[in-house]
Order: C-alpha cells, then sequence, then structure tokens
C-alpha cells in the first residue's frame, strides 16, 4: 500500500471509529432507559409471569410440551432457562433479558431509519417516540422476540437493496437461520416470516439468469431456515 493510498484510508477509519463508538453509546443509553422502565414494575404482567414460569421450569430439567404446557415453540424460555440456571432463578434475569431485546429493537429501528431518511438526528428523535409509545409493554416476550428478528433481516435486505438478486451464500444462509430461530421462537409469525423472506424475491425475477440466481438464494435461505428448527425438534 502507498503512502497516498494510506492517507485516504485513515480518515475512512477514523470516521469508522467514530460511528463504531456512537453506536455502543447510543446501544448502552437505550438498555439503560429501557431497564430502568422495566425494573421498577410490578410483577404482575401476565406474559411476564407466564414466559418466566416456563424457563424456571426448563431451567429444572423439565421439558416442554411433554413436562410444561405450551402453545408456541420454545427457543425463548429454553435461551432464558440457560441464563436462570447460570446465573441465579429470579425474575430480574428476565427483566434484563427483556431490556436487551428491547434495546435490540430499538437500535434496529434506529439503523432502518438512518437506510431510509439518513439524516441522524430525526432518526434519533423518531426512534424516542417509538420508544415511548411502546413503554407499557417492555417485558420478555416471543412476539416481541419475533420481532426483533424480523426487524434484523429487514435492516440487512435494505443494506444490500442494490444487491436484491444477485446470489451470497453467507449472507443468504444468515437471513435464513435468522428466518429458522423466529419458526423456533413462535411458530405462526416465525412461519409466516420464513414463506416471505423466500418468496418475496422472486417479485424481482425479470430473465432467465435472475430466475437461476433466485433458485440459488432461495435453496440457500431454506436450508438456513431448516437447521435451528430440525435442532429444536430433534430436542424435543
Amino acid at each position: 500500500m502507498t503512502k497516498s493510498e494510506t492517507n485516504l484510508d485513515c480518515p475512512k477509519c477514523l470516521r469508522g471509529e467514530k460511528m463504531k463508538k456512537k453506536n455502543i453509546l447510543i446501544i448502552i443509553f437505550i438498555f439503560i432507559v429501557v431497564f430502568s422502565i422495566i425494573v421498577i414494575k410490578p410483577i404482575s404482567n401476565l406474559d411476564e409471569i407466564w414466559n418466566y414460569n416456563t424457563a424456571r421450569a426448563i431451567s429444572e430439567g423439565l421439558v416442554p410440551y411433554k413436562d410444561v404446557s405450551m402453545i408456541t415453540t420454545p427457543l425463548l424460555p429454553m435461551i432464558t432457562a440457560i441464563f436462570l440456571k447460570l446465573i441465579t432463578n429470579e425474575v430480574i434475569i428476565s427483566r434484563i433479558l427483556a431490556a436487551c431485546i428491547w434495546t435490540g429493537i430499538l437500535f434496529t429501528i434506529y439503523k432502518i431509519l438512518k437506510e431510509l431518511i439518513k439524516e441522524e438526528n430525526i432518526c434519533l428523535i423518531l426512534t424516542t417516540i417509538i420508544g415511548f409509545l411502546f413503554r407499557d409493554i417492555y417485558c420478555i416476550d416471543y412476539n416481541v422476540t419475533v420481532l426483533l428478528f424480523a426487524l434484523i433481516i429487514l435492516y440487512q435486505e435494505l443494506k444490500n437493496i442494490d444487491n436484491v438478486q444477485k446470489y451470497n451464500k453467507k449472507y443468504d444462509f444468515m437471513i435464513g437461520i435468522l428466518a429458522g430461530l423466529a419458526i423456533c421462537t413462535k411458530q405462526s409469525i416465525g412461519g409466516t416470516l420464513s414463506v416471505i423472506v423466500v418468496l418475496y424475491k422472486a417479485l424481482f425475477i425479470e430473465n432467465k439468469e435472475q430466475l437461476k440466481q433466485y433458485v440459488k438464494i432461495a435453496t440457500t435461505r431454506i436450508i438456513g431456515i431448516a437447521i435451528p428448527t430440525i435442532i429444536i425438534f430433534l430436542y424435543l
């Protein structure tokens, strides 16, 4: 690399580092605000109680469906159960996880808005408004966990909108994995999300070459969807 190339790269590196630090600060700020709202709530939300009790039962060795009555797929309580087992079997652990999930949701919304609007201050204001509107439903829940997976997929697809018909094995596999995790969290919404993730790119097919690319994309995404789904059912 020549000296001139190094000089050109340095401003990019500095901007990248500055953006990374800013994103970390935004994430920390969102988490503190969300957790401060969640932690003072009385334990009265039925969804929170149900999710915690299911996770507690799994952490004690009970098997979903066999020993624990459930109507959704069990990824979220299984993940919560791991933390209950490793740290302490208290509601505060599920509330910390809830704060993490909601932090992920609000930060991803902020990143999506930046892709669409570009103006950072407006994006921060809109994210704050959305966070304020959601404040009464901050708790751990399978629906919001699926929402997080859906928003991450949406953000990634928006970032790659210029390559909508290009096949990228790692990228399409990752999208499939995220959709599969959504199925493992709640089968109905996750299944709908997975169908959309696989089929929507067919709308952009204009010629035979794009059809070939789409078949590769769809196949890779289906494989990605299948892996976490199969693992969950093998466990069960």
